[in-house]
């Protein structure tokens, strides 16, 4: 009888321990399970987020080659950009002052007046030593006021000599020609002997009307070197009579009854210079 007890409490604790060990390891076996979903279910979030901002990477990349190719594509709008800024008197960028012989702190000094604008008046006197006052001149015609740079400037001569082809019709319409440089009147009296007569020669060595129209800068040393080398030592100071050389833009005005400019071209880079017909259109 004993021996039957003590067997059926033997079963008892085995199958309680069989339990057990089944549970153990079902319980644990949920556990990889779970393990190995969650290291599943973080790679393919990680996955999915480099998916994402390689994405995002390839986007950005995508919008700064379109903007660049809408960059390249329209070249003319640059240009357009440029011609807009020069008409006003901008031309940063566009060309190199220093090579023209312009000093850095000259540039905040020079401007140019637009077409409409209004310009001051000035009275000097020619190199024929008669009195000339822009108003007064004005009351019989329009003024054609040419700023050039010097005789020796082969692109001044050529421009001056252009004149001759207009001077009759400009003379019909009462208009006059003035023309205006630093250097001194002997040397305007040569080169007017050279040019129609027409045309009244007004030495500005002292760089006042220059600078009343916004044309006038100290020449840098480069090109007072460059100038004294090609003319055998003279510098261009010694020819325009100052201390410091010092030269317009070559710039040209057309300048009605009222004093207000009817026309206009005014570039630093002196070998473009306009064309006669293009004044004698707005006379």
């Amino acid at each position: 009888m004993k021996y039957a007890i003590y067997s059926l409490i033997f079963f008892v604790l085995l199958a309680t321990a069989c339990q057990s060990d089944s549970s153990s390891s079902a319980t644990s076996e949920k556990q990889t399970v779970s393990s190995a979903e969650l290291k599943t279910n973080t790679n393919e979030e990680v996955s999915s987020a480099k998916a994402a901002q390689a994405e995002e990477v390839k986007r950005s990349g995508d919008a700064i080659v379109k903007r660049g190719q809408r960059k390249e594509s329209n070249p003319e709008s640059s240009r357009q950009k440029q011609a807009a800024k020069a008409a006003d008197g901008d031309y940063t960028n566009v060309i190199d002052y220093g090579k023209l012989g312009i000093s850095k702190q000259s540039l905040s000094s020079l401007k140019k007046f637009k077409v409409g604008s209004q310009v001051p008046d000035f009275t000097a006197r020619t190199s024929e030593g008669e009195s000339f006052n822009l108003d007064k001149a004005l009351e019989e015609g329009d003024v054609v006021l040419v700023f050039y740079r010097g005789h020796w400037c082969p692109y001044c001569t050529k421009y001056l000599e252009s004149f001759a082809t207009g001077l009759d019709v400009i003379n019909q319409k009462g208009a006059r020609v003035i023309a205006i440089a630093p250097e001194g009147s002997g040397y305007q009296k040569s080169l007017g002997a050279k040019l129609p007569s027409d045309i009244d020669f007004i030495s500005d060595s002292a760089g006042k009307i220059m600078r009343q129209y916004g044309v006038g800068f100290t020449v840098n040393d480069e090109y007072n070197e460059k100038f004294s080398g090609w003319k055998g030592g003279q510098t261009l100071a010694s020819i325009n009579g100052q201390s410091t050389a010092m030269l317009p833009i070559p710039a040209t005005y057309l300048i009605g009854k009222d004093r207000k400019v009817k026309w206009s071209h005014w570039n630093p880079d002196y070998s473009k210079r306009p064309d006669v017909d293009q004044i004698l259109r707005k006379i």
